[in-house]
């Protein structure tokens, strides 16, 4: 049993025994009556700021705006939820003394829940604890207290479940903590959302899918848990009110947060887009209500009380491992004559003006004269963000022994700093064998999301910090790039099995892979960049196995041995040397 697994079940131990534990851990909130406020800010990321720098650090002075309006606040809260990510840890000390100066004069009782940025396993005890300690007289990372009628779950980060016993472990106290309190309603805290959010940076930044189906079980198995609320996304107010789901009776919320929000690219009229949001839950007996606040404005959005009915037809593949979604025993549909059926796409955020993402099946004499599927993607104002791309994908069995080619036309329109892709995956069973990018446009950042969320999606999540570069060196993943002349269309025709031997240059090296079903995805992609954008058109996308496919595109030989990362991602840029002191 590792260290934190011992840590764990010791911190299990001593916050599960009963309700009457739990009512016991804050006594302060005994006086709570079932009227009462609190609040929850997620994502402060508190960071390094020199004394007196000016203008000071945004996200500190959101804080100590935050705690001087919480203190004004009537009728004043009685705790304040900070939802993870709360200081830069590698930062520290720096970061937590200065989140501690500010936190200290705050009225109500701050409880810490533990995000990606705050702690690992190994500075944990060094790093967290005290902070909460400071904040509550408590130190745990993973506890539960009651407040009014209400019960209330602190769960870990995932970078404290970092193995499959401490995973385990915490299921298991939470199982028994939610069976101790089932007539208790509960609302559950973590940093980690567990349905989509619409952005693909999202898509791989988040629990294994595994992991995501064993915790979503536990908390709607006995219908006690009305809400869960979660940060990491860097919400506003109106994403975080359009990307709030109800799945099996409770209610999954995202919580606003005090820095710039990511590139949702819309906010209700009555605040700004410049970050400071924060939610108001007001507790009256078994009812909630719960208002959008920003920092220093007087302005309150109140939300609804039910949202969208999630099911996993949503985003298929964001609660169901890609082995284990639908595979036809031919490519359905691949000239769209029939619409989008047949094929999935992961669900992305749709801006109520000027959307970020757009697919579908369109008759366009600017594309091919005849119906054919059109993807776009444009950034949408966070220029720090990775860029976003958007994807229609399908999944075919195939026989025993075939020997794959895909057929396709694809037009790449017009580009801003994008660009455009077709991917075959292959699977053995339930292992991803191997990968195959055909990219056109400018070069990808390595870190760009298309790249993450291929390789999430190809192992459903278990090797997260694994970029798709990386797998490519074992030759698992081979990329090329292919024309990208615009407003014209581009005939493919890649025989898969020909097209990895000679890349790899290892003869049958398909065949050995024991490939017995392929996902074909098609899409777009952006950069981070002001005013990127992208869009392409794809058509008579078909599969043979007859052994006779060829290897050209637009009626020329296509060299597979030119393939390599080099070809589509962009190099790291060399670390900027420092000015020298005058």
């Amino acid at each position: 049993m590792t260290k934190h697994i011992a840590i764990i079940a010791t911190l299990l131990i001593g916050s599960l025994a009963s309700g009457a534990a739990a009512a016991d851990l804050f006594p302060q909130l005994g006086k709570t009556t079932g009227n009462f406020r609190f609040i929850i800010n997620a994502d402060p990321h508190t960071s390094r700021e020199r004394p007196d720098q000016k203008p000071p650090n945004v996200h500190n002075q959101y804080l100590r705006d935050f705690v001087a309006e919480i203190n004004d606040m009537s009728p004043q809260p009685a705790f304040v939820i900070f939802n993870g990510d709360i200081y830069e840890r590698s930062g520290a000390p720096q970061t937590i003394e200065t989140l501690l100066r500010t936190v200290k004069g705050m009225k109500p009782l701050p409880i810490a829940v533990t995000g990606n940025h705050d702690v690992r396993v190994d500075d944990v005890d060094q790093i967290f604890r005290p902070v909460q300690k400071v904040f509550n007289g408590t130190t745990g990372d993973t506890f539960s207290f009651n407040a009014g009628q209400w019960h209330f779950v602190i769960m870990p980060t995932r970078e404290l479940l970092n193995t499959p016993e401490s995973e385990q472990a915490f299921l298991n106290w939470l199982d028994q903590d939610l069976k101790a309190n089932r007539t208790r309603p509960t609302m559950a805290f973590h940093h980690y959302h567990l349905l989509p959010v619409g952005t693909s940076q999202l898509e791989f930044y988040v629990y294994s899918i595994d992991f995501k189906n064993r915790l979503l079980d536990t908390l709607t198995r006995d219908g006690n848990v009305k809400y869960v609320f979660s940060g990491h996304v860097h919400s506003g107010i109106q994403p975080s009110v359009k990307t709030a789901w109800q799945y099996k009776g409770t209610k999954f919320i995202i919580a606003p947060s005090p820095v710039q929000p990511r590139p949702f690219g819309e906010e209700y009229p009555e605040f700004t887009m410049a970050g400071g949001y924060y939610l108001i839950v007001d507790v009256h007996g078994t009812d909630v209500r719960l208002l959008g606040r920003q920092i220093g404005r007087k302005a309150e959005h109140v939300y609804p009380a039910n949202f969208r009915e999630f099911s996993k037809n949503v985003d298929p593949r964001n609660l169901t491992a890609a082995w284990d979604l639908p595979a036809g025993q031919k490519l359905e549909n691949g000239g769209f004559e029939q619409g989008l059926k047949g094929w999935y796409a992961p669900y992305r955020y749709i801006a109520d003006i000027d959307p970020g993402y757009g697919w579908t099946a369109v008759d366009d004499k600017k594309a091919s004269g005849e119906r054919s599927a059109r993807l776009f993607v444009r950034e949408k104002g966070q220029g720090w963000a990775i860029g976003e791309f958007t994807e229609l994908y399908q999944f075919v069995r195939l026989p025993q022994g075939a020997v794959p080619a895909l057929e396709l036309k694809y037009n790449p329109g017009g580009a801003t700093s994008g660009g455009g892709y077709f991917w075959v995956g292959g699977y053995s069973g339930k292992e991803a064998r191997a990968a195959m990018l055909f990219q056109w446009g400018s070069k990808m950042n390595s870190k760009h999301t298309l790249f993450r969320s291929m390789t999430y999606v190809m192992n459903a999540g278990k090797a997260p910090s694994e970029g798709i570069e990386l797998v490519a060196r074992r030759n698992k993943s081979l990329f090329w790039t292919v024309p990208a002349e615009g407003n014209q269309w581009h005939n493919v025709n890649i025989d898969l099995s020909k097209a990895m031997d000679e890349a790899t240059g290892q003869p049958g090296a398909f065949r050995a892979l024991g490939v017995d079903r392929i996902v074909i995805g098609l899409g777009s992609w952006c950069a981070a960049g002001a005013g990127s954008k992208s869009e392409a058109w794809f058509d008579d996308i078909s599969l043979r196995f007859d052994g006779k496919g060829s290897m050209t595109i637009d009626g020329k030989p296509f060299d597979a041995r030119r393939n390599g990362t080099d070809l589509v991602i962009e190099p790291e840029a060399a670390p900027k040397k420092r000015a020298a002191a005058r």
